[in-house]
């Protein structure tokens, strides 16, 4: 195995918050390569264009002397530009922002937030505590457990939505900032936010994962959870 020199890297992470990563295959021909010890390297942060995903920065080192190899490549979150290993372009920054990778001072301006709905928030004719319970964020995923409610009128009138699992939560941002919501998966699309910033959405499966977008001046932000962690609770329980 190879000795490897240890080069100082820059933290380019901005945040943890709406955070996704996908796997990908990465060569030399991926992205901009270092000669570090005789091997080729795509270090972490650089930017790495795939056909199916797009682009996004790479997580980790990537050893690519002896050809493709799996890595994660960030594809929504935030970065700090000034300590990439390879500085972006304007067009680049704004290909990535796009798609849901922005740059922090963007992500700052914004200040898009997710945290649960006030406990003694009037949810259409149930409460907090009605729909869910533990609701607590790592920055990529939701977790606690959604009831399984019957009834809820206030939510639709359509009697096939009128049970199920719900879950409530409540999206801040900047002053006059838009910000929209919906569940990826889900039956219907992006609704603009009243202004008291609460998102009221039926879960049918962990699979779904749910979107905010906050949108002020030409910037954009987005925050994107994964479902995977919740506890639907079924009927009948």
């Amino acid at each position: 195995m190879p000795i490897f020199t240890v080069y100082n890297r820059k933290n380019w992470l901005g945040s943890e918050v709406g955070r996704v990563v996908k796997t990908v295959t990465v060569s030399s021909l991926s992205g901009t390569t270092a000669s570090e010890n005789g091997r080729t390297i795509l270090r972490s942060g650089t930017l790495i264009t795939d056909a199916t995903l797009g682009k996004g920065l790479l997580v980790n080192d990537a050893d690519v002397t002896d050809g493709a190899v799996v890595k994660s490549v960030m594809i929504r979150g935030t970065y700090i530009p000034a300590n990439l290993p390879v500085a972006l372009t304007d067009e680049q920054k704004a290909e990535l922002a796009a798609n849901g990778l922005f740059d922090i001072a963007t992500w700052a301006d914004l200040t898009l937030k997710i945290t649960v709905a006030p406990a003694d928030e009037d949810l259409l004719g149930k409460t907090t505590a009605n729909l869910q319970s533990n609701i607590k964020f790592d920055g990529t995923s939701i977790y606690g457990t959604l009831k399984y409610v019957t009834g809820y009128t206030g939510f639709s009138g359509d009697v096939s939505e009128q049970s199920g699992n719900y879950i409530a939560l409540k999206a801040t941002a900047a002053t006059n900032a838009v910000i929209t919501g919906q569940v990826i998966g889900g039956d219907h699309g992006a609704a603009t936010l009243d202004p008291d910033g609460i998102l009221i959405c039926r879960i049918k499966n962990n699979t779904q994962r749910i979107k905010f977008v906050a949108t002020l001046g030409g910037k954009a932000q987005t925050v994107e959870y994964d479902l995977v962690n919740l506890t639907l609770t079924p009927s009948g329980t």
